[in-house]
């Protein structure tokens, strides 16, 4: 690296373009002042790539934040929703046993009004059957 960083310097030393005293210079000179034409405008535009670059990366920087924060909230979410679902199916269980528990119940009320019709009836039957034994007797 020393041998290159050297030949950099060299030509950042050189002037911006040959005097008119140079003119007559040799193609060994002509291709030193090419590069160095190459290295300043690479160098102008590395400087003018280095903010934007910067600028990029902040950028790259804020979104990642903002990703690893939706990331986190999406978790959250995650959390909330399985927790709302568990909810969810207690609720439909425990809908579940009330349903069958007021089934069971309607069906115990159809079964005591049964029982109090027959037992009406029964009676009703008896009371007939106590007049009819009555009349006859009575005749």
């Amino acid at each position: 690296g020393g041998a290159l960083g050297a030949q950099w310097a060299a030509l950042k030393a050189m002037p911006d373009s040959p005097t008119a005293a140079d003119g007559a210079a040799p193609a060994a000179d002509e291709a030193a002042w090419a590069l160095k034409r190459h290295f300043d405008e690479a160098s102008a535009a590395t400087a003018e790539l280095v903010p934007q670059l910067a600028d990029a990366a902040q950028q790259l920087g804020a979104r990642c934040e903002e990703l690893a924060q939706a990331e986190q909230r999406c978790t959250q979410l995650d959390t909330e929703l399985s927790s709302a679902q568990h909810a969810a199916s207690a609720e439909a269980a425990a809908a579940e046993r009330w349903a069958a528990a007021v089934d069971k119940l309607s069906a115990l009320r159809a079964q005591a009004e049964r029982a109090m019709r027959l037992r009406a009836e029964e009676e009703e039957a008896h009371s007939l059957s106590s007049q009819n034994a009555f009349f006859t007797a009575s005749r």
